[in-house]
């Protein structure tokens, strides 16, 4: 009898859950389209609002736009204007002055340091038989100048025999006082006793700028050893690496634009390249070409080893519809602006972008000229747009 009855109330308690569910997924809908008319109608911000975030509008225009090719490229030396000074041999590096310190500016012909040599026993032991030899070779050139003098003098000799004997004399003597004053200096050297001819000036090439530097008094340095970098860093090389696609959109004498690849380099005006030398060193490994610009640097705007945006220009500029770069705001997949329908009312339109140059970026679809968007600080108007968006809390 029981089960008869809860059979006779399960189509009753069907028909309530029913209801219920209906009743909460059309209070859901509501909602939804409520969520979607407050997207429609956009946020309103007072004029207290606006100055506190310093929110500012202006309205969209036309400007040229020239097509490019955005990369990265590295700032390195001129030729003949970048140097590492090494040592010319092995020894103690000294400083007569002051430590040139790294980024200081140095004139030509400023002494950088003195190396005291210092080698081993065996390079001592290979100078003391190189002068053994060179004074056997000295005494067997004079005993024949003798004997040629003689035989001069009773006639049988010829002048040139005689001239001969006196130009080997002169060439052996020569070498033996060459490698007897380096055995010497050496031998001083190793034995503490440094003077002005123990040791060897590094002496700057040209006027530049440091860029690496030993900071150690009394240092020892072999030979060969970087000491060194000098800079002259008013003419610098830009080298980029360009695709071949990319090399035949830009034409055979590239032209374009550079400036620091920093955080702040939206607020940093653009430095323009020409002379463009493009070498013929296809690099296999990424398929692309290298190009070399030469860039004057005298303000001392770009550094050697620096890494710099670069914009490559494709043909000649036309004029879009553009924004500010700030104006526009990443939204999970969507672009977006603010765009104010009224006074203090912005509406989050989503819009499609296409190429960037310097401060703006050209906008393909979604506005128009002549409308008014948020241009600074959008992101503040974004937080109160987020706001607006969330809608009320419902459990099912």
């Amino acid at each position: 009898m029981k089960s008869c009855k809860t059979i006779r109330f399960l189509p009753f308690l069907s028909v309530f859950i029913f209801l219920s569910c209906s009743h909460e997924e059309h209070e859901h809908k509501d909602e939804q389209t409520v969520h979607k008319d407050k997207l429609k109608q956009g946020i309103k911000l007072t004029s207290e609002d606006i100055k506190k975030h310093e929110v500012e509008v202006d309205r969209v225009s036309l400007r040229k736009i020239r097509p490019s090719v955005q990369l990265h490229g590295y700032m390195i030396s001129y030729p003949g204007k970048g140097i590492e000074i090494k040592s010319p041999l092995a020894g103690f590096i000294r400083f007569k002055e002051n430590i040139p310190y790294l980024g200081s500016k140095i004139e030509k012909g400023t002494i950088l340091a003195e190396i005291v040599p210092k080698v081993s026993t065996a390079y001592l032991e290979k100078l003391q038989g190189e002068k053994a030899a060179a004074w056997s070779v000295f005494q067997n050139a004079k005993e024949k100048l003798n004997r040629q003098k003689k035989l001069k003098a009773k006639g049988i000799s010829p002048l040139e025999d005689l001239t001969n004997a006196q130009t080997r004399l002169a060439v052996t003597r020569a070498k033996l006082a060459s490698i007897s004053g380096i055995l010497a200096r050496v031998k001083n050297a190793n034995n503490g006793k440094y003077n002005i001819q123990t040791r060897r000036k590094i002496i700057a090439p040209f006027s530049g700028k440091l860029l690496k530097t030993i900071m150690t008094q009394d240092r020892f340095v072999n030979e060969g050893e970087v000491l060194f970098h000098l800079v002259d860093d008013k003419i610098l090389y830009l080298k980029v690496e360009v695709f071949g696609e990319d090399l035949k959109l830009i034409g055979p004498k590239p032209k374009g634009r550079i400036k620091p690849f920093t955080s702040a380099s939206t607020q940093t005006k653009w430095t323009h390249l020409t002379n463009c030398m493009v070498l013929p060193n296809y690099n296999p490994q990424n398929s692309t070409i290298p190009l070399y610009f030469r860039v004057k640097n005298s303000k001392g705007k770009f550094k050697v080893g620096e890494k710099v945006r670069v914009s490559l220009f494709q043909g000649n500029a036309k004029k879009s519809i553009s924004v500010p770069q700030q104006a526009v705001i990443q939204d999970g997949f969507d672009k977006i602006v603010f765009q104010e329908t009224e006074q203090g009312h912005f509406l989050r339109t989503i819009v499609k972008t296409g190429k960037e140059e310097d401060q703006f970026i050209e906008i393909l679809e979604g506005l128009k000229p002549g409308m008014r968007i948020v241009v600074k600080n959008p992101q503040k108007v974004q937080y109160f747009d987020q706001k607006n968006e969330v809608p009320a809390n419902h459990s099912h």
